[in-house]
């Protein structure tokens, strides 16, 4: 009796190692944060004037002794953050029409203003630069005294605030975000330790150019890269249909792990065909059916199990996709 308990202990270990999950990466299509009706997608950028051309931040030595970091630039932030933007949105085409209005000094836009801007560049939306703030930190770190080997990094803290007014909405979204770029320098001199830090206005220029893409991405749908996974087992059918799946005849692979639920009377199997069904359906863009299968391998499989929780953890993921699907039909338009 306990020769075949070690056999059957045996067994199911060697059933479980046989299962394999194969991982996967490809694109998606994500909207954007902000959907434009195709009656207001012409656009005009605005910015608020703002005084003072000089950021202050904070410097810290190799022994940490904080000093007052102060950057000046010669160049106009708000107009380079406006050119990033339009230049981009050149690039994607969504927009029939891009316009530049400059700057305005006003800290909100009145309907009187709107209207103005509105009818002299013959757009129907804006895009308002609220207000942004640049916050630079500089940190040198010395390897102790003796090993001359020094490294520095330069950080720029980026916050921006972003009003839209979307054809005849009079009230805005707004877009807020915080973020930072760096640069990073090293040298076994310490005279010449910055030298891979680009000029001040040079490292300005690319952090208002760096607000400007980041402003687009939630302005226009993009692409996202997803992670997904798949069961795989020595069965032949599974195996088949793996060596199926990998040379891209997705469809041949979906008809044997169909075949494989409907004939497997283990659920643990049925399970599995389901679960990889229901990627199949992903990537068709079968989102119900998609789902559909995904619950089905949830009831199948154990509950607690690890497959259980890596499916449930899916079927959320796939629920969002199901939501960004209804806002993208609107935005791609």
């Amino acid at each position: 009796m306990k020769l075949l308990l070690n056999i059957l202990c045996l067994l199911g270990l060697i059933l479980t190692s046989c299962t394999t999950i194969e991982s996967l990466s490809f694109d998606i299509i994500q909207p954007a944060k902000i959907t434009f009706p195709v009656y207001a997608r012409s656009i005009t950028t605005v910015s608020r004037k703002m005084p003072g051309k000089e950021f202050n931040g904070t410097y810290i030595n190799g022994y940490e002794n904080l000093q007052k970091l102060s950057i000046k630039t010669r160049k106009n932030l708000g107009a380079t953050i406006e050119r990033s933007i339009i230049n981009t949105l050149n690039e994607t085409q969504y927009f029939s029409r891009i316009e530049s209005y400059g700057e305005i000094d006003a800290e909100v836009l009145n309907n009187k203003i709107i209207q103005g801007i509105k009818d002299s560049t013959s757009t129907s939306s804006i895009l308002f630069l609220k207000s942004f703030s640049i916050e630079p930190t500089l940190i040198d770190f010395i390897y102790g005294p003796s090993s001359e080997y020094y490294t520095s990094t330069f950080r720029i803290k980026i916050k921006a605030i972003f009003d839209i007014y979307l054809g005849y909405d009079i009230q805005p979204k707004t877009i807020a975000f915080t973020d930072s770029i760096k640069w990073d320098s090293y040298s076994t001199n310490k005279e010449d330790l910055h030298q891979f830090i680009p000029d001040i206005d040079e490292c300005l220029k690319e952090a208002a150019e760096y607000i400007g893409n980041k402003v687009v991405q939630q302005l226009l749908p993009s692409n996202k890269n997803v992670k997904r996974f798949y069961f795989n087992t020595s069965s032949p059918i599974m195996k088949d249909a793996d060596r199926y799946w990998k040379s891209g005849n997705y469809d041949y692979a979906s008809y044997l792990w169909e075949y494989m639920y409907e004939t497997n009377k283990k659920n643990y199997f049925k399970a599995m065909a389901a679960a990889n069904l229901a990627l199949y359906n992903e990537l068709k863009d079968n989102y119900i059916q998609a789902e559909i299968w995904a619950r089905i391998s949830i009831d199948l499989f154990k509950d607690n199990s690890e497959e259980r929780k890596m499916m449930e953890n899916y079927l959320k993921e796939l629920k969002k996709r199901i939501e960004d699907d209804q806002i993208l039909r609107f935005q791609l338009i």
